[in-house]
């Protein structure tokens, strides 16, 4: 082992280190312009996706590439939606609306 790699330093990689990370979508205008607008509009956001790592992940770059306000992306509600049927879909919905 040489003298330069005893201490780790982040000079030391060949790859460049971001400070923050961004997901660039392929189509930006067709995927998200619409949900950017819905977004704005918008007095209560809901997060009804996936309660894994997955859907929390997916809510999370969305909310960074649309540069969400931190007071809005604070107030994100979430709908636990444990079946895909219409009684508990309506359930869910109620627990976030009373």
């Amino acid at each position: 082992m040489t003298h330069a790699f005893k201490q780790w330093r982040l000079e030391g990689f060949a790859l460049s280190c971001r400070k923050k990370w961004q997901l660039i979508p392929k189509k930006p205008a067709k995927q998200l312009k619409p949900l950017k607008r819905l977004v704005r509009q918008a007095d209560i956001l809901v997060n009804a996706g996936d309660p894994d790592r997955e859907g929390n992940c997916w809510l999370t770059r969305c909310s960074d590439y649309l540069d969400l306000p931190a007071e809005k992306r604070n107030a994100i509600q979430r709908c636990l939606i444990s079946d895909l049927n219409p009684k508990c879909g309506r359930k869910s919905h109620q627990k976030i609306t009373t």
